[in-house]
Order: C-alpha cells, then structure tokens, then sequence
C-alpha cells in the first residue's frame, strides 16, 4: 500500500461546462452590457479645393455620429492665409442635419499659395478634426480679339491689373496673375486709336469683339456653288418652302437658299474666309406653313457632308426622309407699354448654323411652336418688341426643349450728360437707362475712339492712357 497515495482528480462533466457558461451569460445580462461610446466624426467631400484670388470655392462638410451622439455641433476652420475668409452654412450642425457647406473666398489681395487648413466640429465634449489642403491661385487667361466674323485682329494691346500682352497672328494673347473679376482693356494704334474696355470678366477663354474691329476690312471671300433637284424633280407645295443651309464644320461659313412654292431647285452660295477649301455639313428642311407664319409641319429633313473649294460649281439632288416634330413652349412678354411686333424661331445644328424656321408677325403669351425633332439639333427664339421709346429685341439660344419666359425689357436710352454739354471730363457720368442689362458706351470724335461694355448704368470716359493716349482736350465728341 501507497503511505501517499495521490488524491483523486475530477474531470467536469459537459452537462456542469454548460450550467456554468449559463449562469455566467445570466449574470452578464443581470449587470447589463457596456454601453456604446458616442462620438462624432467630421470630413470634407474633397482633400483639397482651389480658389482663385477674387473668387470663393464650396466644400460639403459631412457629420457622422456614432453611440448615440445628437448635440449641436459647431464648426469652426483653422489655418487660413491672410485675406482669404471662410464661412459655413449652417454654421451648427443640430438634430437630423449633417451636412454644411464650407465656403472658402479669397480677395484680390490672397497671395498664391498652399494652406493647410484644420476644420474642427466641436460638440458637448466631443471634437473631432480634419484636414483640407487650400490652394490660392491666380487667374491664366487665354483670350482672342476678332472681327464680328471671327477673323483674327492681330496686334491689338491687351492689358488687365498690370499685365499686359499683343495679340498674334490667330488673334491670341494670354495675361497671367489675374484675380477676379478682371476689367480687359484692349487697344490699338492703328487711325487716330482706340480702346474698349470690357468690365467685370471672370472667364478664362474670353473671345471679344471691340468696336474698332467693327471697322476693319474682311479678307476676300471664298465661295462656292451647290445645286440640285429639292423632291426629285417636283415643285415645292403652296405655303411650303424646303429651305437648304452650310454649316462650317472648323470655320464660319455662310449660305442659305430657299426653294419656295413652285420652285424644283435649289441653288446655294456659300462664301467664308480663310482656306480655298473647306468642310461643310448641308442641312435640308422641308416645312410647310400656317397662315401666321408658324411652321404648320415638317415634310422632310437630309443633312450629308461636302467639301467646297473656292470657285466650284456642285450638284448635288436632295433625298428627304420623314422627320417628327415636337412642340417647344414658352412665353412671350414684353415691358409695360411695349408690343411684342415679331417673333423669330431657329434650328441650332451647331455654333455655326442656326436655320431660320419661323418669322411670325405680333405674337405673344403663352406660345407652343412646332419644331423639327432632329437628333443633335437645338432651338432659338427671338422676340422683337415696339414701344414709344423705340424697338428692344431679347433671345435665347441653344435651348432643348421648352424655352420658358422669354421677356423683352424696355430699350436703353441714354441718360445724362445732356446734348452740347461742354467741359466733360474723365470724371463726368454718362448714364443709361435698365438694369442688369450689357451694354456699350461709345465715344467718337476728334481723338481716339473710345468704348466701354458693362453692365453698370453709370460709367465714366475710358481712360485713354490704358492705350496709351493723352485725354483730347477740347475736342469734340459724340
């Protein structure tokens, strides 16, 4: 017999493992689980945003709560570069509402530049940050100066805050380290001189038309003929015209023919400057009218490429398809004491055609026009209103589908300074009447020509120093 035995060991059973783990989870439940721990967490939409000096920028600002989390919640940013301000909307985020807009503006005076910025959401006693990269720019504007065609001016002086360029041989400058918006002064040595000032630009890509360029000669034309049977050899319908338009495809170009009631041809004259030969796309509508001018229905359209070189003569027959139509609605309206005298509706195929559909008498109201429905194609309307102080015209263009309001305000007049009036100076307002509204000063006379386009009522003499011209003293101008 063992003096020391060893003492007997135990293994639980499966049935004693599973009360224990039993009572364990009882007692757990008994004490309650941990509760979640709240908290809020904040981010931007985007890691990094620009702004150009002048302008302002948006960033969403998105609040995430967790654990329970419902406080109001303010926000702040943290960071910024010298004359550069940040606003958010709201500026607390309170209840269901998680997301504010953070805008970020920067005046002509911000210096280009990075800037770490820290936005932080601050809540009863929870925060959270985050980063957001800012970059001050400056604005690059690549711009061109051409005649009311689009031919290229060239050396025109092109000068804006400091800086200035010439133009070249595509009419082109550029002008860097803009803030905006930016007034462009553009000038030219050529006559007696001349500068236009164009006020409140924000565009990187202007293309601008001054008033001397109106005045310039256009290079000799090229042209070219095109012909054909409009339907096979048969006379166009009574109160139907199929009318057969170019539109450049890299360039202006200009022709038009309408066949009308008994004619079986067309012929079209297309002209344009610049190469002796040049891509067209031809586009053929046949339409029928009612007795207000307004189309009645569309027959037939066919549209088909050509190339033209200066001097042909081409032949071509027409083959019109079917083509839907769809109605385009909208108003009509003009100021108080103006009629509407005259409306006008157009196919847009492209920046370089809109084919003239409609050429209506004194319609106005509500109006549902009925419009060709061409894959690609858009509309314009014009409205031509009368009234006892003279004629104002308002458009829109490139529209899609219905038009909405169009309204033809009252014409400008001129305001003051008076007729004859003597001793004017760069200090002396000229006005006009309307608001909102572009428009051009121009001032003739015996110096150089000088124009302003704004939209202010109330402008002075354009300085002529910007082109380099001294103040006419005593001249007379218009």
């Amino acid at each position: 017999m063992n003096p020391n035995p060893e003492p007997t060991r135990r293994t639980p059973s499966r049935v004693s493992l599973v009360l224990a783990v039993a009572a364990l989870i009882a007692l757990l439940a008994a004490c309650g689980a941990p509760a979640p721990v709240s908290g809020i967490e904040i981010a931007p939409s985007s890691a990094s945003v620009a702004v150009v000096r002048g302008g302002s920028a948006d960033v969403d600002v998105v609040l995430t709560r967790t654990g329970g989390a419902s406080g109001p919640v303010a926000l702040s940013v943290s960071g910024l570069p010298a004359n550069v301000a940040a606003s958010f909307a709201p500026p607390s985020l309170d209840g269901a509402t998680t997301t504010s807009v953070l805008t970020l503006t920067a005046t002509a005076a911000a210096t280009d530049g990075t800037a770490a910025l820290t936005i932080t959401a601050d809540g009863a006693s929870l925060t959270d940050t985050a980063a957001l990269t800012l970059e001050v720019e400056s604005l690059s504007v690549a711009g061109r100066v051409v005649q009311i065609f689009g031919q290229p001016v060239v050396a025109v002086t092109a000068a804006s805050q400091g800086e200035t360029a010439f133009t070249d041989a595509n009419g082109a400058f550029v002008l860097d380290g803009l803030s905006i918006p930016y007034d462009l002064a553009l000038s030219t040595a050529a006559g007696s001189g001349a500068v236009h000032v164009f006020e409140g630009l924000t565009t990187t890509m202007p293309v601008l038309t001054p008033s001397f360029a109106l005045g310039l000669g256009l290079p000799t034309a090229e042209t070219a003929a095109l012909s054909g049977d409009v339907l096979g050899g048969a006379a166009v319908g009574v109160d139907r015209i199929v009318a057969v338009c170019a539109e450049g495809l890299d360039r202006v170009v200009f022709g038009c023919d309408y066949a009308n009631s008994g004619d079986t041809t067309y012929l079209l004259d297309a002209s344009w400057f610049g190469p002796t030969t040049t891509d067209v796309r031809i586009h053929a509508l046949h339409l029928e009218f009612a007795l207000d001018h307004t189309p009645a229905a569309f027959l037939g359209y066919e549209t088909f490429d050509v190339s033209l070189s200066d001097g042909d003569a081409n032949v071509r027959d027409l083959a019109l398809a079917p083509v839907a139509s769809v109605l385009v609605e909208g108003s009509l309206e003009a100021a108080a004491g103006m009629t509407i005298a005259s409306a006008n509706a157009s196919v847009r195929f492209g920046p370089n055609l809109s084919m003239l559909v409609m050429q209506s008498g004194a319609i106005g109201g509500d109006v549902a026009l009925l419009m060709p429905n061409i894959a690609g194609a858009t509309y314009d309307v014009m409205a031509i209103a009368n009234g006892p102080d003279g004629t104002s015209f308002a458009w829109v263009v490139d529209q899609a589908g219905d038009f909405g309001a169009l309204d033809v305000p009252m014409p400008l007049l001129q305001g003051t300074p008076a007729d004859a009036a003597v001793g004017v100076d760069l200090t002396t307002p000229f006005t006009s009447t309307g608001s909102d509204q572009v428009r051009t000063y121009f001032f003739t006379g015996a110096g150089p020509a000088l124009a302003v386009t704004t939209s202010r009522a109330s402008v002075t003499v354009p300085d002529p120093a910007l082109g380099g011209f001294a103040f006419p003293s005593g001249a007379a101008y218009s």
